[in-house]
């Protein structure tokens, strides 16, 4: 036995008493393919000195030259000067930042066209963003406004709250008589109670404690008081807190109406409810209930939640005995209640904070609620808004370092939030930006939602989206599964990279070995053009200098800078940034560098797809005529191209659920023939019949992959955005063909980083991300959801069910490597 497996077995105390052993041609094909990983596992040779002076091929050239270090200690003026630009008294500044902020976040056109049409108009978000945290005195004008304007901001805002008690309410609900009636029937008859009386009054009392630990108390006064107080917190911690105007627009225009609405923000810290509180009761949008975590529900700390609008549900809402339908049935009908009542909600779909800062698989449970509401009536609409929030440096960089390497989570207590809440005082986090989507209509989803036949296997595959409802059909499954990964690709196409995302996703790709500053900057400005022509925003406004010298800053920790000297026909002393790629440190750049990724992982997924398909024509070739121009089939592409996005279904979002892979994978190819990477061509054929016999081979259409340089160049940087994802699933693949013993799913992830680790230290891994737990997981799903890894329900231990597809897997990951 190999050391890793030997010290399992000695540390489980397992035996091969099921052993998965490979016939013959599978180990020599298992063999084959680990060896081809291995030879493109090397660094990418650099044909120039890495401290000489690049050539960036269409990228503009930073030619300003450098006066003054950009990079100084901590305790510079200079470094004190590197702030954000966005709401500055200078006009241009400003007029830049309106420019830069044309964010439209629009609803779906195919499942809520009418939505669609109700709020975005031409124009809407030309105004630029708000600051949140200034209030501006001349608006008001009695004395106290211009003297005291936060004081009296605070005091004036509209707190509506209605005066019905929802508990008492919720308790003598029909659908919680009845769930006490049947859980009293199910308690009597399994004598754990002498009679049914007996049994009624304990699960009524159980009811009472249920509803009366999970719901909000509202208080206006401590609202307010709150309010106040984090004006001064969050100008402490923050350079500034900004909303796009136009989005204040939208849901100014949306709160007009009766209709509640449901907030679903990515959850990446923390902070995210906070400023999601502070932001809407300073727009004057009610302030929602938030659904929180049980683990949030500690001595001082959830009495505070509590009255500032929090609810608390159970992280697990079923036990090992079953499904706890008393439990379920009081959170159906408070949420109900809630609704009925117009109140706004937020709660996180995500069900817990992001460890990679890209937003995670969603758990529809709560969904299922509001959906349910509307089809029996008792709410007439809901408005559904999803929200992104972004942050200039990571707010809480500890558990992601911890739990990334295999941590178990730590549960809050009361001290942690006590020394937490004090870090926060002497904490520098730049800025934050809240980026709101077009509200859409539920009732318009429910009646006009699609799901593609592309996207039904993936959706019907997918775990962890069960309803909070027992009696929830399949239709109904699928129609909340569709709805929650609709609102999560949205979250996904409203997130804003800020100025950190940018440089760390440069640092992560094309400078691993260190970069120049004036390189850095030079690309850090044809990066941020690349954004804005997808129809993006950036997080900064400013000059490109400003920007990356002010994420540096931010990134102190996370980067070395040394001196370094060029000779580009003068030499000059200039700044060498090197990222620090060590574990676990890597992790926590990484998660700068997935608000980047999502925006370039379709394009990555063509660049890898190309190099699967030229590799199949190099291998069906002679070695001669590989030199001449290459054209690939274009069907041939769109396949190779879907199945990676499939397989990669648990990392990115890559399309809603109402349109089909094929056609937005055709729709990616079609961008890389307009920047003429691509070039469509007829080919003879002698050369089509290399890729089969089909008689419509001859007359479908080619591409003739461009030679450029500048093209090449571009590819390379495409497919290293997916490089440590594709590495993390190839180790993942090869570690389950080898292993000859079963365990859980915790355990199993556990052994596969272990063994990534020991590769890690040895040499044989390009990207240190590769070692992710969270990608790790992600691998092992995507292969359950694929029936290659099956769940034994006696003992709880995955089998390797399919060795043989597991196999081809592995062969096409190392055909989409570079």
């Amino acid at each position: 036995l190999d050391t890793c497996t030997a010290a399992r077995l000695s540390r489980s105390g397992q035996c091969l008493s099921k052993p998965r052993l490979m016939d013959d041609e599978q180990r020599k094909r298992l063999s084959s393919v680990c060896e081809k990983w291995e030879k493109r596992t090397r660094p990418h040779a650099m044909a120039l000195d890495p401290r000489q002076p690049r050539p960036h091929s269409d990228r503009r050239q930073y030619t300003r030259a450098l006066k003054k270090p950009l990079i100084e200690s901590s305790t510079s003026a200079a470094a004190a000067s590197f702030v954000p630009t966005i709401g500055t008294s200078s006009g241009d500044l400003v007029r830049h930042a309106r420019m830069k902020y044309l964010n439209v976040n629009k609803c779906c056109q195919t499942c809520v066209p009418y939505s669609r049409k109700k709020f975005c108009v031409d124009g809407v978000t030309s105004s630029g963003v708000k600051d949140i945290l200034k209030v501006n005195p001349r608006k008001y004008n009695s004395w106290v406004a211009r003297n005291l304007p936060v004081t009296y901001h605070v005091w004036n805002m509209d707190t509506q709250f209605p005066p019905i008690d929802l508990r008492r309410n919720t308790l003598q609900s029909q659908r919680v008589r009845k769930a006490i009636e049947q859980c009293a029937q199910v308690a009597s008859a399994g004598g754990g109670c002498h009679d049914y009386q007996s049994a009624l009054r304990e699960q009524e009392k159980r009811a009472v404690l249920i509803v009366y630990g999970m719901s909000s108390a509202v208080s206006k006064t401590l609202l307010r008081v709150a309010n106040w107080t984090l004006f001064w917190l969050l100008a402490r911690l923050f350079n500034g807190v900004y909303v796009d105007r136009g989005h204040i627009m939208m849901l100014r225009e949306a709160n007009k109406g009766q209709i509640p609405i449901i907030f679903l923000p990515g959850h990446k810290s923390h902070m995210d409810y906070v400023l999601m509180s502070f932001v809407l009761a300073n727009i004057g949008i009610t302030v929602p209930h938030i659904a929180s975590g049980d683990n949030l529900s500690l001595w001082g700390i959830g009495w505070l939640i509590k009255h500032l609008g929090g609810f608390f549900i159970k992280r697990k809402l079923d036990t090992t005995a079953g499904k706890d339908v008393l439990y379920r049935k009081c959170l159906h009908e408070y949420m109900v209640e809630l609704l009925t009542t117009g109140q706004n909600i937020e709660f996180f779909m995500e069900g817990s904070r992001s460890r990679s800062g890209k937003p995670g698989m969603p758990k529809a449970g709560l969904l299922s609620v509001l959906v349910d509401s509307v089809k029996e009536g008792t709410v007439q609409d809901i408005m559904i808004v999803p929200v992104s929030i972004a942050y200039d440096k990571l707010m809480e960089k500890n558990f992601v370092l911890h739990e990334l390497m295999g941590g178990s989570k730590t549960p809050e207590t009361f001290l942690s939030g006590l020394k937490g809440a004090w870090a926060l005082l002497t904490y520098k986090a730049g800025s934050a930006r809240v980026d709101f989507a077009e509200p859409f209509s539920l009732q318009e989803f429910i009646s006009n939602g699609r799901i593609s036949k592309q996207s039904l296997l993936v959706l019907s595959q997918m775990s962890g989206n069960g309803s909070i409802s027992p009696s929830a059909n399949d239709q109904e499954r699928k129609l909340v599964s569709a709805l929650s990964h609709h609102i999560m690709y949205q979250v996904t196409q409203c997130s804003v990279p800020m100025a950190t995302n940018m440089v760390a996703f440069l640092l992560m790709t094309e400078y691993r070995e260190g970069v120049a500053l004036p390189d850095l900057i030079s690309s850090y400005e044809w990066l941020e053009e690349k954004i804005t022509t997808k129809g993006r925003a950036v997080g900064f406004s400013g000059e490109p200098a400003e920007a990356v010298c002010y994420a540096l800053n931010l990134l102190s920790e996370l980067v070395e800078v040394s001196l370094c000297t060029r000779t580009n026909g003068v030499t000059v002393e200039t700044k060498w940034i090197t990222p620090c790629l060590a574990l676990p440190t890597v992790f926590r750049l990484h998660h700068y560098f997935n608000q980047v990724s999502p925006l370039f992982a379709l394009d990555s997924v063509i660049a890898c797809s190309m190099q699967r398909v030229i590799g199949t024509f190099a291998e069906s070739g002679d070695e001669g005529e590989v030199q001449r121009p290459i054209s690939i089939p274009k069907d041939k592409l769109i396949t190779e191209g879907v199945e990676l996005c499939r397989l990669l279904v648990r990392e990115f979002f890559f399309a809603p659920p109402c349109v089909d892979l094929c056609t937005v994978v055709d729709e990616a190819i079609d961008s890389f023939i307009v920047a003429d990477i691509l070039k469509v061509k007829q080919v003879g054929p002698s050369q089509a019949s290399r890729y089969g016999d089909d008689e419509d081979t001859d007359r479908a259409t080619w591409l003739e992959v461009s030679h450029d340089s500048a093209h090449l160049e571009h590819l390379e940087f495409l497919q290293l955005v997916l490089d440590p994802f594709l590495e993390a699933y190839f180790l993942t693949a090869t570690s389950l063909l080898e292993r000859r013993d079963n365990c859980d799913e915790t355990q199993l992830g556990s052994d596969i980083q272990e063994e990534a680790v020991m590769k890690w230290r040895k040499g044989l891994l390009r990207n240190e991300v590769s070692c992710s737990m969270d990608i790790i997981r992600n691998a092992v799903k995507t292969f359950r959801d694929m029936d290659i890894l099956s769940l034994d329900q006696t003992d709880g231990h995955l089998h390797l069910s399919n060795p043989d597809l597991l196999l081809q897997v592995a062969e096409s990951l190392a055909e989409y490597r570079p």
